[in-house]
């Protein structure tokens, strides 16, 4: 994982802090060919967050122990702007923590 900068970390709290709620994204499978023709509803194939440090796809699984990464909250005492609601991996959360420690 890449680290990253103080700017480019105060710059992504902004954002971070700006929004209501972190957005759930579905992806749908593949529909059969000549479904435009027809009114066939799409099937849900999972749904994902999107990592706040590395943009990737988070899973979203039945089971917690399946699952790649999940929400985040961070404190006050950390942040100096209240709590802030993050998706992150467990792979990314080493990086992020070290660069919150910079």
């Amino acid at each position: 994982m890449k680290n990253i900068n103080k700017q480019q970390l105060k710059i992504k709290f902004s954002v971070w802090a700006q929004r209501d709620k972190i957005i759930k994204h579905r992806k749908d499978k593949p529909k059969t060919e000549g479904s435009h023709l027809v009114k066939e509803k799409s099937i849900l194939d999972y749904e994902y967050y999107n990592c706040d440090y590395c943009g990737k796809e988070i899973k979203i699984a039945d089971k917690w122990e399946n699952q790649t990464g999940n929400i985040m909250e961070l404190p006050a005492s950390i942040t100096n702007r209240g709590k802030i609601q993050i998706a992150i991996h467990n792979k990314c959360l080493k990086c992020f923590l070290k660069d919150l420690e910079e």
